[in-house]
């Protein structure tokens, strides 16, 4: 396990991510950014957390919110990393901000991502629901009363639309949403249709004592299709030995709002994504993934960069690295 051996962050990747492709040290250095955010225990209270309390800040892709004379600070922790949020205030925020949670059927539904999502998706009016919202200047929970509706090609088991009392709509997913094999994710996702691949990253620890990143450009969907998605029968068992990440890439499906989230694989044969923010680690088996990553070195045209930020490690702080983020995987949901 090295440097880039993590759970992917439950937001979306930096705006540099995509404003910056063709930058091969801007991207690299944001491919580790990425990677350098752990998922801890609780998983589902923390992705909530994440919108709730730091929504345009800790979202990945959104606008920033803009400084505050008043500073109210959050501090999260994932594995040996702590950082501190700033968290914005609730006249400052959306309304997808603003109210980003609500219970259905027996189900907790977060938002996906702040962005409205659009009303041509939706399907069948499911009923009514009361979202919520915590402004944590003045300790007070807001809440409304909105319409819930099925998305499209979606299952309901996994997201539902949401219109609020203004007129603008987003999309919610399950924090409990666990398929059991990864063609049942392709199915209750819709990503026989919505999945949309983009650049990949690889990092390994050098004799020069450095992580080295290595950004591959765009490649072709069916490469995906035929080498990782094919066994749709691979059981989702994110407690099995994860292993140490080879080769990721960012996926998105634009029907749900998604973008640059990740898939990669492991050197214990998994398939790993965090798509709807929590783990899911399909076993494809090692020729699988041998067979992709062998791919993707001979085929896309990929090039080498070294975070010049990043200090020279001994082989010991490596491995203290690595067995703290063991840790971490050990207590992921």
């Amino acid at each position: 396990m090295n440097g880039s051996d993590l759970l992917h962050a439950v937001s979306e990747t930096d705006e540099i991510y995509l404003s910056e492709a063709e930058n091969t040290a801007g991207v690299a250095g944001e491919f580790k950014k990425q990677k350098n955010k752990k998922i801890k225990a609780s998983i589902s209270v923390l992705t909530c957390l994440v919108i709730a309390v730091a929504a345009g800040v800790l979202l990945k892709g959104m606008n920033k919110t803009p400084e505050l004379p008043t500073n109210l600070a959050v501090e999260t922790s994932a594995g040996c990393m702590d950082e501190i949020y700033e968290v914005p205030h609730w006249d400052t925020l959306s309304e997808t901000q603003k109210y980003t949670e609500f219970f259905f059927n027996g189900g907790t539904y977060c938002i996906i991502n702040s962005t409205p999502a659009d009303e041509k998706f939706f399907g069948e009016n499911l009923g009514t629901a009361t979202v919520t919202g915590f402004d944590f200047y003045t300790d007070t929970t807001h809440s409304q009363e909105v319409q819930v509706f099925a998305v499209r090609g979606i299952s309901t088991a996994c997201v539902l639309g949401v219109r609020y009392e203004s007129g603008v709509c987003a999309e919610f997913s399950d924090l409990n949403y666990a398929p059991a094999t990864l063609g049942q994710l392709l199915d209750d996702l819709g990503l026989r249709e919505n999945l949309v691949c983009g650049k990949g990253s690889a990092e390994y620890f050098g004799e020069d004592n450095r992580y080295h990143s290595i950004l591959f450009n765009d490649f072709a969907d069916s490469a995906v299709w035929e080498m990782l998605l094919a066994d749709t029968e691979a059981i989702n068992d994110p407690d099995r030995s994860v292993g140490s990440q080879l080769v990721d890439f960012a996926v998105s499906v634009p029907a749900l709002g998604i973008e640059n989230l990740a898939m990669w694989v492991t050197d214990t044969g998994n398939l790993c994504t965090n798509l709807l923010g929590t783990l899911k680690c399909f076993y494809i088996g090692e020729n699988a993934v041998k067979t992709f990553t062998d791919w993707m070195y001979a085929n896309v045209p990929h090039s080498e960069h070294i975070p010049s930020t990043d200090p020279p490690v001994t082989a010991e702080e490596a491995s203290a690295e690595e067995t703290g983020l063991a840790e971490a995987f050990s207590v992921a949901e």
